[in-house]
């Protein structure tokens, strides 16, 4: 089992609360046959004392007519402060 951790991908725009920004990450290559997680944090920067949360949404993958995978995806600002940044982390299991 190949475990491959791809990013970090940086999302520098501040995300208001319940605001999402739509995510596509790929193309992967055709003969990848695994799994992919992935994950969303929110920066805290120095100076900040707010709770922050973003959570992944509407996760798919699609598969081009050649084979190629690309994994599509929504962050979403769950809570009720202001992220000012955040870091998506997505990672691959192949078996």
């Amino acid at each position: 089992m190949t475990t491959a951790l791809i990013g970090p991908f940086y999302q520098a725009g501040p995300l208001a609360p319940q605001q999402e920004h739509v995510w596509a990450i790929g193309p992967f290559s055709a003969g990848f046959s695994g799994t992919m997680h992935v994950m969303a944090h929110p920066y805290i920067g120095q100076g900040v004392h707010y709770t922050q949360a973003a959570a992944v949404t509407s996760l798919s993958t699609a598969v081009d007519p050649v084979g190629q995978h690309a994994v599509n995806f929504i962050v979403r600002n769950t809570f009720t402060t202001t992220i000012a940044a955040y870091t998506v982390w997505l990672t691959t299991i192949e078996g």
